[in-house]
């Protein structure tokens, strides 16, 4: 790879002035372009606002800044922070910024793919080398974008009941993501896009994102395909969320008269008030606090895939899926395969009661070799995530003709000895051929470089065509809940129909409430 310099740098129009990037190998990149205005002081918890225009021509060659946010509470130990990598850049709140990955400012109209970046609405950013667009936009001839928004307390804190000002002030994080896609409609072409052929995709956080904009009416007609990739969370009553706003009122010492003084407040001290508020009222597992969307009934009016979201949605093709292990894997945990038998019996009764030694017997006959820790893992990631995606799959696929994609990425990495199975997000470096670029996560090698290639492609064709079937897979029908076709992306992908539709029933009958 080299920085290519023996032409002019790429300059390019957008509604609010000129940007010029720079070119590597025939892609030309452009980073931290404003698409809002800066959302601190009075415009912080207000809806976004476009960018000031400039004068001239701004450089767009450096990361953009990122939300400010608390320290990152579940990724802390060596191992997690190897495969992660550093998140880039600096935290302010005027982080309403946007990257573009193009092979051609040539008037082409390529597919757009838009990644929005995981972190359960508190945290990360787009900036992470595991989706970097550059690779799968040379592959894919797509043009690839991302960009930062509001998040946590910034982009989601319910102050409606201390004044009008203040009505959308729990959902402006995923208004930044409207506005994004809008900017996205309007300047793409200049890029060599095709604003009439833009795909959203996210990963976990950023999936929850994908299903929110699939069910808010402000975004329909700014995207034509949809992927949810370990994607979950779901907007929550405004009076649940409301009662974290008070909480962080009461941590700060501030009454329902100094509202505005949260707008003059140092960011950080509002962000460490509220990380304290949400952890007090708002758990959730392993620490995160609980920020998601208020479910205002206007730009968000139901929960994803309720009946009047499926609606709004019908007509965008979804490529859903999960990884086999998800969180529940030896990162950071290097006696993960001394688990006994006892152990994992216990564990797995101790979350699904009476029904355990039935869902256990289950997921036995699909893995009848698996250690006891692995089973424990398929298990739990199976109610954590995988049955959610299904539900979904099966929502949308007896809802719409646009076509629904079901896949289960299994590949284990060669990593920490094998310990860290197929993760939570180990799918993302392969959608974005970065698999050498971040190969502390994948291990890297042929093995890894020929999946990412067959995952890439299908991505790309996905955003090409809204069907993510191509020459270097087998045969990827659609899925539908009687045939339930599942592309299983491993060292040897194939199509299987729903591997675990028996053990997962098993758990579907516990009586124990869907992750969300």
């Amino acid at each position: 790879m080299s920085i290519d310099s023996s032409a002019g740098l790429p300059t390019v129009a957008t509604t609010a002035g000129f940007v010029q990037g720079f070119r590597r190998d025939g892609v030309h990149i452009f980073r931290g372009i404003p698409y809002g205005a800066d959302t601190s002081g009075a415009n912080r918890f207000q809806p976004p606002r476009p960018p000031e225009p400039w004068e001239g021509v701004r450089s767009s060659r450096a990361w953009g800044p990122i939300c400010p946010q608390e320290e990152r509470v579940l990724h802390v130990d060596d191992e997690h922070l190897f495969i992660d990598g550093p998140v880039q850049g600096l935290e302010r709140e005027d982080c309403l910024n946007i990257n573009v990955w193009s092979p051609g400012i040539d008037g082409a109209r390529r597919p757009v793919m838009v990644y929005l970046h995981g972190g359960a609405f508190f945290q990360y950013s787009s900036q992470l080398r595991d989706c970097e667009g550059e690779n799968l936009a040379r592959r894919g001839d797509v043009v690839t974008v991302s960009m930062n928004h509001r998040i946590g307390a910034l982009g989601f804190l319910n102050l409606a009941e201390y004044g009008p000002e203040y009505a959308q002030s729990g959902t402006v994080g995923m208004l930044d993501l409207v506005a994004a896609l809008e900017w996205v409609r309007d300047n793409i072409a200049n890029f060599g896009g095709d604003p009439d052929n833009v795909m959203i995709y996210g990963h976990s956080g950023g999936g929850g994102k994908v299903s929110h904009l699939m069910a808010m009416p402000a975004a329909r007609g700014l995207f034509h395909r949809a992927a949810i990739m370990s994607g979950g969370l779901e907007a929550r009553p405004a009076s649940e969320t409301a009662r974290i706003a008070s909480t962080l009122l009461d941590e700060l010492a501030l009454d329902a008269r100094d509202v505005a003084e949260l707008q003059e407040l140092p960011v950080a001290k509002v962000c460490e008030a509220a990380a304290i508020a949400v952890r007090k009222i708002a758990p959730t597992p392993g620490g995160a606090p609980g920020w998601a969307p208020t479910l205002d009934g206007h730009a968000i009016p139901c929960v994803p895939f309720d009946d009047p979201a499926l609606e709004l949605s019908a007509h965008v093709p979804l490529l859903i899926g999960t990884t086999l292990n998800e969180f529940v894997n030896g990162i950071g945990n290097p006696y993960a395969d001394a688990m006994t038998p006892e152990q994992m019996v216990g564990a797995v009764t101790a979350r699904f009661g009476d029904a355990a030694p039935e869902i256990i017997e289950g997921y036995r006959a699909i893995a009848p070799d698996a250690s006891p820790f692995d089973l424990m893992s398929q298990i739990v990631a199976g109610w954590m995530f995988r049955a959610s995606a299904v539900r979904r799959a099966r929502q949308h696929a007896a809802t719409s003709d646009a076509g629904t994609y079901m896949y289960w990425f299994t590949f284990q990495p060669d990593i920490f000895g094998g310990r860290a199975r197929a993760y939570h997000g180990s799918e993302i470096p392969f959608i974005f051929a970065n698999t050498d670029r971040n190969d502390e996560a994948t291990g890297g090698g042929e093995a890894a470089r020929e999946l990412a290639g067959r995952m890439a492609d299908a991505w790309a064709q996905f955003a090409r065509t809204g069907n993510p079937a191509h020459p270097g897979l087998p045969e990827w029908p659609r899925y539908s809940e009687e045939e339930g076709a599942t592309m299983i992306l491993d060292r040897e992908c194939g199509v299987r129909s729903e591997p675990d539709r028996v053990a997962r029933g098993s758990i579907e009958r516990s009586g124990v409430p869907e992750a969300r």
